[in-house]
């Protein structure tokens, strides 16, 4: 098995700590494993260190012996700089496919899907800040707006997701759902939000790759 790793960076902006402004990913390729960080906003100006630290992470601190894996060669690294997105025309059919768990702790996303864009709205809230901007508040008009327009029949609760905190050296068990919301109706107000969450994650330990979703639309 070999590592591709691949970086990815957003426009500078000012500095922010209540939001961390990374996000994990991975894929598969084959027998490839590609590795991602993502880095937002003021940030972008630790790269060198981050992208050091990230190889060093990949090749040496991961538990590759327990795992009965052997460590792997790096193939490829490479940087990727992101400034801005293009915002399409939104669609009226569309669905947000989770490919990582989503956070569900407490609460049930087939029941209250309108939890979903509100995690969403203060994970961007939160980078936003790195990027020397602010995002405006999300109105309950909105949020009933986007209960009735979201449809959670494809969204399953998965259990006991584990979650490392190294903080507390632990590992701990979180609730968290899968699958899929399929969206119709009016989504111009939530498209600019579904198209940077696609880049972020949304939901508690959206940092460490939880919560990434991909953004399927139809005609």
């Amino acid at each position: 098995m070999c590592i591709r790793c691949v970086l990815s960076r957003a426009v500078s902006g000012k500095w922010f700590w209540f939001t961390k402004t990374f996000f994990f990913l991975a894929d598969q390729d084959g027998d490839d494993l590609i590795a991602g960080l993502r880095v937002f906003g003021f940030a972008t100006e630790w790269l060198p260190a981050v992208e050091m630290a990230f190889i060093d992470g990949l090749s040496d601190r991961l538990p590759w012996k327990k795992l009965r894996i052997p460590r792997p060669v790096l193939l490829d690294r490479q940087i990727e700089t992101c400034e801005g997105l293009g915002l399409d025309a939104p669609s009226n059919v569309a669905a947000m496919n989770w490919l990582t768990p989503v956070d569900a702790e407490n609460i049930d996303l087939r029941e209250k899907a309108g939890s979903v864009i509100t995690r969403l709205h203060r994970r961007l809230a939160g980078l936003a800040y790195w990027h020397d901007c602010a995002l405006g508040d999300l109105e309950p008009g909105r949020i009933d707006a986007w209960q009735r327009l979201a449809g959670t029949e494809d969204v399953s609760m998965a259990r006991a997701v584990p979650a490392y905190s190294g903080a507390q050296k632990k590992i701990f068990r979180a609730d968290a759902a899968a699958g899929r919301i399929s969206l119709s109706g009016d989504l111009t107000p939530f498209w600019p939000l579904l198209l940077l969450g696609e880049r972020c994650g949304v939901g508690r330990g959206a940092a460490r790759g939880r919560g990434r979703f991909s953004l399927a639309k139809s005609a």
